[in-house]
């Protein structure tokens, strides 16, 4: 059987149906989410409107999320000191250790010793961070 494409009012149609059917899932994911909040919080729908009950569970929500994610303030300063000093020591050393092989050329160090020199802060840092690690 050939079925001829259908025509404009019947795309037009199509559409509308379509639009229906995505309006009707939408409110109906609305009110299953109204439910668990309801369910949630063990509210009643004849005390609390449902617009209200929305912005309790939202508030709480919200509450939570801020809860876990917040840094407490006892440790957000000191955190942020710690923070700040290592951005300064790290401008510091950048700025450092390029120049460092060439003042050890300069007051005649040969390349070995200049590489032994750049080295011995990593390998200083490697034999000290398992017993500084303890404390």
């Amino acid at each position: 059987l050939y079925m001829s494409p259908p025509s404009g009012s019947d795309k037009e149609n199509a559409k509308i149906q379509s639009a229906s059917k995505e309006n009707n899932e939408s409110s109906s994911k609305k009110k299953n989410t109204v439910n668990s909040i309801k369910q949630h919080f063990n509210m009643n729908s004849s005390v609390r409107s449902t617009t209200q009950t929305d912005a309790i569970g939202q508030k709480q929500l919200l509450t939570d999320v801020e809860e876990e994610t917040s840094i407490p303030p006892e440790v957000l300063q000191p955190f942020s000191l710690l923070l700040l000093s290592q951005f300064i020591l790290f401008i510091g050393v950048g700025a450092v250790i390029p120049t460092i092989p060439l003042y050890g050329q300069s007051i005649g160090l040969s390349a070995a010793s200049n590489g032994i020199v750049i080295s011995a802060p990593a390998v200083a840092l490697l034999l000290v961070s398992r017993i500084g690690g303890e404390y």
